[in-house]
């Protein structure tokens, strides 16, 4: 081809090179309590470097913080990404990077609770350790003890400062790892009783003596409102009147007698002397 009569032009074809793009995906960072397993749906991700508006569908996503025996020392994990799949981008086009995110795992929460107890005064009240409940273990897993105190467990605690608290502590034992958990802590109650059978008795024996020739003795205070009638009791031999349940309205176990105009106590069923 002539150009402007000089020349003789020619043209020769090339080709065009078109190398990928470069294009990231990061896994997003996650959160779980220890107990939980976390489960990835695919599209906890991000993405950096997709062309002309295209999408990716959905990633695979693993980690080993995934279980719920995961501990909580080993937190955090690396959350792992590969695999990018659908949406309306060309993997043929794109370079992919993977960039790994972060599992933590948290403590649990977990309340144990000491369990109420009663014990009588005079009585010292030993603690075994296992007399709590607990609520939130997880995995099946268990304590085995706590250390419990009380303030009331001597036997020399007073009934008037009943209930004293019991107060837990110090969790060990079982299958679990207390790495993992928050523990708190509830105090139970350790209520102090009298000694029934010494109060029954000095109170019925005082109760006897002060009716002296009266035909009626009324119920102690501080038990059920009754009347017992003397006279009304059956004789014993030798001229004896018992107490005896159903007449007896304070302790169906006690016996007393009636000897003259006095009313001594004596649980044999004898005049005391």
């Amino acid at each position: 081809m002539a150009a402007g009569g000089n020349y003789t032009i020619s043209y020769t074809g090339n080709n065009l090179s078109i190398t990928p793009a470069p294009l990231s995906v990061t896994a997003n960072n996650a959160v779980k309590t220890y107990g939980d397993a976390k489960t990835f749906t695919g599209t906890e991700f991000t993405s950096s470097g997709l062309k002309n508006s295209e999408t990716i569908g959905s990633v695979t996503l693993a980690s080993t913080g995934e279980a719920a025996t995961a501990n909580v020392v080993g937190s955090p994990y690396n959350i792992t990404a590969s695999n990018a799949t659908g949406g309306t981008f060309d993997l043929g086009n794109y370079n992919i990077g993977y960039v790994n995110g972060q599992l933590t795992v948290s403590k649990a929460a977990l309340t144990v609770t000491a369990d109420n107890a009663v014990k009588t005064y005079g009585d010292a009240k030993t603690f075994t350790g296992t007399e709590f409940t607990s609520s939130g273990l997880k995995n099946s897993e268990t304590i085995g003890s706590v250390t419990l105190a009380s303030g009331g467990a001597a036997a020399t605690a007073n009934v008037a400062g009943s209930p004293y608290n019991i107060t837990a502590s110090n969790a060990t034992g079982g299958t679990f790892d207390l790495g993992n958990y928050n523990i708190g802590y509830v105090n139970g109650q350790l209520t102090v009783s009298t000694n029934q059978t010494e109060t029954e008795t000095t109170a019925f024996n005082t109760a006897v003596m002060q009716a002296g020739s009266g035909s009626t003795v009324i119920a102690a205070v501080g038990y059920p409102a009754g009347l017992l009638d003397l006279n009304a009791l059956p004789a014993a031999a030798g001229g004896l009147e018992s107490l005896e349940a159903p007449d007896m309205v304070i302790s169906p176990q006690l016996r007393a007698v009636r000897c003259g105009i006095n009313l001594p106590f004596d649980e044999t069923g004898t005049c005391a002397p």
